[in-house]
């Protein structure tokens, strides 16, 4: 068994630290795609993924995929969507920042779980959403 990433319950931790882990996920696979699609330089395939992987985009981004979300994963952005922040990027809107960090708090409860399957379901989601 590979103990590397071993499961942890997500219920365990707060939406903050489910965005954390989510936020690297999101990332990692438009960095994935992005190289697998096309054979970018190192700066242009970050200038293309820095287009993408940004709070307003995400938050776009979760806002169409909602209708193809399950009660439990609505509850689960509700919940992150609904935590109390003391800041936000200057750049975007709290509302915006707010719909970002649900869907990073979605992946990155996924992520914990090993549940990939719905992992690449909500990708599948995601790529649709472009």
């Amino acid at each position: 068994m590979n103990t590397l990433f071993s499961p942890i319950d997500p219920e365990d931790y707060s939406p903050h630290l489910l965005a954390y882990i989510g936020d690297v996920i999101f990332e990692l696979f438009f960095r994935y795609k992005i190289i697998k699609e096309e054979k970018y330089q190192v700066r242009n395939a970050h200038r293309k993924v820095v287009d993408i992987v940004n709070a307003k985009k995400q938050a776009e981004i979760i806002e169409k995929i909602i209708p193809y979300l399950n009660e439990e994963e609505i509850a689960i952005v509700k919940k992150a969507r609904n935590k109390k922040f003391s800041s936000h990027p200057k750049n975007v809107s709290m509302a915006e920042y707010r719909y970002a960090t649900a869907l990073e708090a979605l992946l990155g409860y996924y992520f914990l779980k090993q549940d990939y399957d719905t992992l690449s379901k909500l990708f599948s989601y995601i790529k649709d959403s472009f």
